[in-house]
C-alpha cells in the first residue's frame, strides 16, 4: 500500500535518513523504535505524504486512506469534542443537519412535484449516510472516546479549551473512528492511563488496515506490533517481533557485524602490509595496485549502535532514614468542592519501590505532589520520616532550572560536593559529551525534562517521587533508568503508564481510585491477578438467578469456574461497595492497634541514629593523636564514649524487640484481613 524506496532526507547538514526502503502492506502491524532524534517522525511524515524526500521514491497504492496522529495535535477551536470526532464541519453531524433539513423540504411542499423532487433528494442523502455506516457513527464514537479515557461530561466541550493531551486523545478518537486504510500513530500512549492503553492495544489488534506506530512503551510494541522497525544512524532495520525477540535478534545481529567488521579490518591491514612491502620494486608495481584498489572497493561494514548495552546508570548510595518514610492520616484533598481523595491512610516504608495506578483524574499526582509537600492537604496530616530527603519530579521540574548554566553545570550543582560520576548519568539521559556543553537556555521542551530528571536522580535523596518520568525517554533511556531504580536503595514512589517499567521496579502497588488509594502488598502481577478475581465477583453478584447452578457463564473460562471466597460456606457475599468499606474499616483498626508502637519505633530509630552519629563522633576524635596532648579532655572522651555505646546497645536492643513486636501485630491484622 505505502513505499518507501533509497529515500534520503537531511535536516539542513544533518543527514537524518540514507537510502532508506520501507513497504507496508495489508494487516501489517509495525512498531517503529529508536534513540530520539533518529528520524522516527519523519519516516511517518514521508508515508502520509506530508514531507518529500530529499532523493528517492514514495508511492502509495491508488484509493489508499491513510491518517496520521502527530505528537502535537492541532487546535480545533469553536467545535465541540463530538464533533471533532465526528468529522468538524463536513461530518456526521453536518450530514444529519442536512437530513433534518431535506425532512422539512418534503413537509413544507406546496406541490406533488415538488415534494417528489424533496423526497428523491432525501433519498438519495440517506442511502448514502446509511452507507457510510452514519446511523453507527455517533454511538462508535462515544465508545472510542470512553476507551480513551475521555469522560461523557466533556464531549460536550469546546476542542479549543482542552490542554493538548487531551486535544491529543480527541484527534486519536476521530482516526479510529474514521478507520483509514493505514493508522500512523505517533506516541499514542503518551496521554493515556493505563486502562486506556489496554483499551487501544485491543482495538488497534481488531483494525482490519495496516498500523505503523511510533512508540517507547515495550509492552504496547509487544501487545499492537508483529515486527519491529528500528530506525538508527540514518539507517531502518526490520525485525520480528516480539520486543525482546527483536533485542535478542539485534544482539546477534551486531555480534555478527562486529565479527565481520573485525576480519574486514585485519584482512586490511594483511593487503596494506603487503603493499608497503613491495612498493618499491618495479616488478611487483602492478600487483601492488591491483591490492591498493582491492582495499578501496571494500565497503566498510556497518556495526549498528546498541546503545542500551553500552549505557548504565547507578544512582549514589542514599542517606538512611527511618522505617517510616510517608504517613497520610485521613488525607483528604479536593479542587473546588469536588473531593479528589477522601480520608487517604496510607504508609509509605523504607527501601519499597511503590507504583501509583488508577484511571486518569483519580488523584494519582495530587498524591504525590502531597507527598513531595507541594500540595497540603484540605484535611488529614501527611508526615515525613525521620531524615527523609525527598526528590519530587514533575514536568514542571524543568522550570528550575538555570538558564545561565550549561547542561553539564546543572547536573554539578544538583549533585553538590559528593563523587557523583554526573558526565556518566547525563550521558544515560542522551546528553553525550559535547552536548554537555550546551546552555540550558537553547535546549528543547523534552531536553529540559530530561535534564530536569536527571538532576532529581543526581541529588542526594532518599525518597524518589516520579510523576510520569519517561515521558521524554527513548527505549535505550528507558531501559536504562529501570536498571538504576532496580538497584536503587531508597525509597520510590512513581506514577508511570509504562507497564514494564512497573513489572521491573514496583514490589508495591497503590490503587487510586474513587476517592481512595488502596496499598497492595505485592508487584503488578499480583495486583493484576487481584483485580482479576475482584472483577469475577462483581460479575458473579450481578449476575441472574441460576447463573451459579452449576454451568459456566458464557465466555469464562474454567479459572472463573473455580470456587470462589463468597461461595464457600459460611462466607457472606459482599457487593465492591461493601467491601471496599470492610476494607477501610480493618486499614483504620490496623493502624489504630499499631500506632503507639509505631511511634515509638520511630522515637527509638531517631534516638539510635543520634547515639550513633555521636558515637562516630567521639571515635573520630579519640583517633586523633593531637587529642591525647590534653590527657583531662582525652580522660572525658573515653568515659563519654563508654556511656554512649553502652545507650546505643541497649537502644538497639530495645528498637529490635519493639520492631519485632509491632511486625507481629501487623502480620496478625493482614491474615485477617476482609
Amino acid at each position: 500500500m505505502l513505499s518507501l524506496a533509497d529515500v534520503t532526507v537531511r535536516h539542513g547538514a544533518q543527514l537524518v535518513l540514507d537510502r532508506v526502503s520501507l513497504q507496508v502492506d495489508p494487516g501489517d502491524r509495525l512498531a517503529v523504535v529508536g534513540a530520539n532524534g533518529t528520524g522516527k517522525t519523519t519516516l511517518l511524515r514521508l508515508l502520509s505524504g506530508e514531507q518529500r524526500p530529499d532523493a528517492g521514491q514514495v508511492a502509495r497504492a491508488g484509493g489508499v486512506r491513510v491518517g496520521r496522529l502527530s505528537q502535537d495535535a492541532s487546535e480545533a477551536r469553536g467545535r465541540t469534542v463530538l464533533e471533532q470526532v465526528l468529522g468538524g464541519p463536513d461530518g456526521v453531524r453536518a450530514q444529519q443537519r442536512r437530513l433534518r433539513s431535506l425532512e422539512q423540504a418534503v413537509e413544507q411542499a406546496t406541490d406533488e412535484a415538488q415534494r417528489e423532487r424533496a423526497l428523491a433528494e432525501w433519498s438519495r442523502a440517506e442511502e448514502a449516510f446509511a452507507a457510510a455506516g452514519g446511523y453507527e457513527a455517533e454511538p462508535r464514537a462515544r465508545k472510542i472516546l470512553t476507551g480513551l479515557g475521555v469522560p461523557a461530561q466533556r464531549l460536550e466541550r469546546d476542542v479549543g479549551e482542552l490542554s493538548g493531551g487531551w486535544q491529543t486523545r480527541v484527534e486519536l478518537a476521530r482516526l479510529l473512528l474514521d478507520r483509514p486504510d493505514v493508522l500512523l500513530l505517533d506516541e499514542p500512549t503518551n496521554h493515556l492511563d493505563l486502562d486506556s492503553i489496554d483499551w487501544l492495544a485491543q482495538t488497534l489488534g481488531a483494525h482490519e488496515g495496516a498500523v505503523v506506530v511510533v512508540t517507547h512503551d515495550r509492552d504496547f510494541v509487544d501487545a499492537v506490533a508483529h515486527e519491529i522497525v528500528e530506525v538508527a544512524q540514518s539507517g531502518v532495520t526490520r525485525d520480528q517481533g516480539p520486543y525482546d525477540a527483536y533485542r535478542r535478534a539485534k544482539a546477534e545481529r551486531i555480534a555478527a557485524q562486529a565479527a565481520a567488521a573485525k576480519r574486514q579490518e585485519r584482512e586490511v591491514a594483511r593487503l596494506q602490509r603487503t603493499v608497503d612491502r613491495f612498493r618499491a620494486k618495479n616488478t611487483r608495481a602492478s600487483q601492488m595496485q591491483s591490492k591498493l584498489k582491492q582495499i578501496a572497493r571494500m565497503e566498510p561494514i556497518r556495526v549498528e549502535d546498541d546503545r542500551v548495552r553500552t549505557l548504565s546508570l547507578s544512582l549514589p548510595t542514599p542517606p538512611r532514614s527511618g522505617r517510616d518514610v510517608v504517613r497520610l492520616d485521613g488525607v483528604r484533598k479536593g479542587y473546588g468542592e469536588e473531593p479528589v481523595l477522601e480520608d487517604v491512610d496510607l504508609v509509605i516504608e523504607r527501601g519499597w519501590t511503590v507504583a501509583l495506578v488508577g484511571p486518569n483524574g483519580s488523584g494519582k499526582s495530587t498524591l504525590l505532589k502531597l507527598m513531595a509537600g507541594e500540595l497540603a492537604p484540605d484535611h488529614g496530616d501527611v508526615a515525613l520520616g525521620h531524615r527523609v530527603a525527598p526528590a519530587y519530579y514533575a514536568q514542571h521540574s524543568s522550570d528550575q532550572l538555570d538558564l545561565s548554566r550549561t547542561v553539564l553545570e546543572q547536573g554539578q550543582a544538583a549533585a553538590g560536593d559528593r563523587s557523583v560520576d554526573v558526565r556518566g548519568v547525563l550521558g544515560a539521559f542522551q546528553f553525550p559529551g559535547d552536548d554537555q556543553r550546551k546552555p540550558v537556555r537553547v535546549l528543547s521542551g523534552g531536553e529540559r525534562a530530561r535534564l530536569a530528571l536527571a538532576c532529581q536522580l543526581l541529588a542526594p535523596t532518599n525518597l524518589l517521587l516520579l510523576d510520569e518520568p519517561t515521558n521524554h525517554l527513548d527505549v535505550a533511556s528507558r531501559e536504562v533508568l529501570e536498571q538504576a531504580l532496580v538497584a536503587y536503595e531508597g525509597t520510590t514512589v512513581l506514577v508511570t503508564h509504562d507497564q514494564r517499567l512497573i513489572r521491573a521496579v514496583a514490589d508495591r502497588i497503590v490503587e487510586v481510585r474513587d476517592g481512595d488509594a488502596r496499598l497492595h502488598p505485592g508487584d503488578y502481577a499480583s495486583f493484576l491477578h487481584a483485580r482479576a478475581h475482584e472483577d469475577d465477583h462483581a460479575q458473579a453478584d450481578h449476575a441472574e438467578p441460576g447463573a451459579h447452578d452449576g454451568a459456566a457463564a458464557p465466555g469464562r473460562g474454567p479459572a472463573a469456574q473455580a470456587t470462589t471466597r463468597e461461595d464457600r460456606p459460611g462466607t457472606a457475599r459482599e457487593d465492591p461497595a461493601a467491601r471496599r468499606r470492610a476494607e477501610a474499616e480493618h486499614r483504620n483498626a490496623r493502624h489504630r492497634a499499631t500506632a503507639a508502637l509505631r511511634e515509638e519505633v520511630a522515637r527509638l530509630e531517631q534516638r539510635l541514629e543520634g547515639l550513633e552519629s555521636e558515637r562516630h563522633a567521639l571515635e573520630q576524635e579519640l583517633a586523633d593523636p593531637e587529642t591525647y596532648d590534653d590527657p583531662e579532655r582525652a580522660r572525658e572522651l573515653t568515659l563519654r564514649h563508654g556511656v554512649v555505646a553502652d545507650d546505643a546497645d541497649q537502644t538497639l536492643a530495645t528498637w529490635e524487640e519493639r520492631l519485632a513486636e509491632l511486625e507481629r501485630l501487623e502480620a496478625e491484622f493482614d491474615a485477617a484481613a476482609p
